[in-house]
Formats: structure tokens, sequence, C-alpha cells
């Protein structure tokens, strides 16, 4: 099991001039199951099984879990000496190739075939993608998916980066009953935004051609409060608040939210009705991730053993972004090579295969690709000037 600092060594945060903060290796290992998650979601476009396939919509709430994630680890990470500038590159070195490389093995796949999936050859929409744009037509799918169809929730995450050095240090600033209090807030949002798309979902924005219920569901503003809520969150573990329950029990709430999703998928009348269990499942699950992924942090920071720090499951976390956007490409070449197959049960034999292929494509693109490029571009960067007033700069939690 990995080794991880602990807070009797190192000084937790009190504001912006962050002393180094403690590594926090198990939000690495636990990214590894948002990413599964999204893969079982997609498989069903693929091969789906009887009843399941109406359970793995529920995984795209991974999604929620890696826009939230985002913002904590960003956070937990941040140092007061940093820059805009030199931040915006770190994020750049860390996201992009493997964006641009990943287009390009995608393309052959997702155009030029005749499969209902697939999409028509546009220039102009693929190169929305490479730009990281497109996510902002999200009311036009064949934008809002060109290129890489995971590629979107890269380009809600560029958003998020451009927004970030302006609200970091006004949120540390803030105290945690305040911090709390802006975190409920947010949950709110969520839901009053859910609630305008249920009762006006036709019409269209004042002045633009968008759909607003379409630009509600995927834009980079309608995702924004998920990013938000895991700063506000990180700030306040910074600040020495530790979440009511431990991860365990954290573990057991979440688990309780999926299955009252679940009820509200399969009970008569219940997934039509008021508020769609497909529309309302980033509400129900945001605040339980943003409860499971401070408990994991505080039981590293506490010193507890966690199997999340296991070096298997680090890895497996290190390879999640490559395997979150491969996983569509490894599943769509699959179904063009044995067409989309009838739901049975008997689909099951390929989820292995499948699975076990986008993982080994993962650490294959993660070892040529995302990590040496991420360590050359930033090496690019000039190193600071030690500041002697601190322990050092924040230890990443996970690449940041």
């Amino acid at each position: 099991m990995s080794t991880a600092s602990t807070a009797s060594t190192t000084s937790t945060a009190t504001g912006p001039a962050a002393h180094r903060l403690p590594r926090v290796e198990s939000l690495t290992g636990l990214r590894w199951f948002a990413a599964a998650a999204v893969f079982f979601h997609h498989f069903m476009n693929f091969a789906p099984i009887p009843k399941l396939s109406r359970l793995t919509p529920i995984g795209v709430t991974g999604v929620t879990f890696f826009f939230i994630l985002s913002g904590f680890v960003l956070t937990w990470s941040f140092f007061d000496r940093d820059t805009a500038k030199r931040f915006y590159w770190r994020r750049f070195a860390r996201i992009y190739p493997l964006v641009v490389v990943t287009t390009l093995v995608a393309l052959p796949v997702f155009y030029g075939t005749t499969d209902p999936f697939q999409k028509p050859w546009n220039a102009g929409n693929i190169a929305l993608s490479f730009l990281l744009l497109h996510a902002w037509f999200s009311g036009a799918p064949l934008i809002f998916f060109a290129g890489s169809p995971a590629s979107w929730s890269l380009s809600c995450e560029a958003f998020f980066y451009a927004v970030f050095p302006a609200v970091i240090r006004p949120f540390l600033r803030r105290s945690v009953p305040v911090l709390l209090t802006i975190a409920a807030l947010i949950v709110a949002v969520m839901w009053v935004l859910l609630l305008w798309v249920r009762f006006f979902p036709p019409g269209l924005i004042p002045g633009t051609s968008l759909p607003f219920s379409g630009l509600m569901i995927g834009s980079p503003l309608a995702r924004l409060w998920e990013f938000l809520l895991g700063i506000v969150v990180a700030c306040a573990v910074r600040l020495g608040w530790r979440p009511p329950v431990g991860f365990w029990p954290a573990v057991g709430l979440l688990g309780l939210g999926l299955l009252f999703l679940v009820a509200w998928i399969f009970l008569p009348g219940w997934s039509t009705g008021f508020v769609a269990s497909t529309s309302a499942q980033d509400q129900v699950t945001a605040p339980l991730y943003a409860l499971v992924i401070a408990a994991a942090a505080v039981r590293d920071i506490d010193g507890k053993p966690s199997f999340l720090r296991h070096r298997a499951m680090v890895s497996l976390g290190q390879w999640s972004y490559a395997f979150y956007l491969t996983h569509a490409t490894v599943i769509y070449l699959a179904r063009l090579i044995w067409g989309h197959q009838p739901a049975s049960w008997q689909n099951l034999v390929y989820v292995v295969p499948l699975f076990a292929a986008t993982t080994f494509v993962a650490f294959v693109f993660y070892r040529l690709v995302e990590h040496p490029a991420e360590h050359r571009l930033r090496s690019m960067l000039p190193p600071l000037e030690p500041d002697r007033r601190v322990d050092g700069p924040a230890t990443a939690a996970v690449p940041a």
C-alpha cells in the first residue's frame, strides 16, 4: 500500500498562503470507479443487457464525480505563489496532448460509416472539438459530441480551468460555516436549474437559437456548479472541517442514493413523473460524491489505511483519464466489427474482454502519450524561487 503524508507531519493550510498539504492519493484510486461507471453506460450501446441497460445511465454521473473531484484536487494542490499563467500551462500539459491523440484515433471510428450511431463528416464541428469549444453547443448533438464523444467533458473542464484562478482565493478567505452554506446553496441551485428545465423545456434562449433545456443539461455553465462544489468542500477541509461521517459510512450513503435512483427507474410512473430519474441523478449524487471525496481525503490526512492507496488502485486511477477518453472508441469499434447486438443476457460475455481491452489501451496511452507529454511540457516552466515563509508548495493530490 502506498504511503501518504499525514496531518501530524505537515501543517494544514489556514489561508491562501498554504503550507505543504498531505498527499491524498486515495482520490486517485477513486477516479477508476468513476471511469468504469461511464464505461458500463456506453457498453449498452453495443451489447445491451436486459434490465441492466435501464440502470447503466446512472453511470453518466461518473462525469459529475470527475467535475467535483477536479474542483477538489485543484483546490487541494493550490499554493499562494502560483500564477494564472503557470496554472494554465500545467492544465494544458495535463489534458490537451491526450485529447488531440485520442480524438485523431477516434475519427475513423465515429465518422464515415453507415452505423446510425456515427456522425456525418464536418470539419468545422471537429475543429471545435480540438479547440475544446464543442460543449458550448449542447443543444446541437452533432457539435456537442464531435470528435471523440467523451471529450465534451474536457470542453467543460477547460472552462472550469479558465475561472479557477479568479475564484480560488476569494473562496479560501471564507470561513467554514460560510463555505458549508455556499455548498448547500450550490446544491439548491442545481435543483432549481433542473426544475426550470422541467417547466420550460422547449423554449429558446432569448436572442439565440439554442434550446434552454439543451444548454442546461450539458453546457459548461450548467456543469460549473459541480466544479464549484468541489472547490468549496476542499476549501472547508483545508480550513480544518471534517465530514460528519467517515469514508465507509459516506460510501454507504452513496449506495442508498444509488438505490433510490434504481427505485426511481423501476417503480411504475416514477421514471416519467414529476422529474425523470435520468434528469435528476446528478442532483441526487453530487452532494454524496462530494461527501465521499472529502471523507477519502480526510482518511488519508489522518493516516488511516485505505485500499485506494494500494499501488494497483493508484495505477488504475492514473490510467483513468486515458481510459475515459478511449473507452467509447473501443466500444464502438467493437460495434463496427461485430455489429449492434440484440438485447440479451448472453452479452455479458463481451463485458470482461472489452473492459480489459480498454484498460490495456488506457495503459498504453498513459505510458506513451499522456505521462511523457505532460512531463515534457511541464518541464518548460521555469522553477519557482523557494519561498522561505512556508514549508513549500502544496503537494498535488492527483496530477493537477
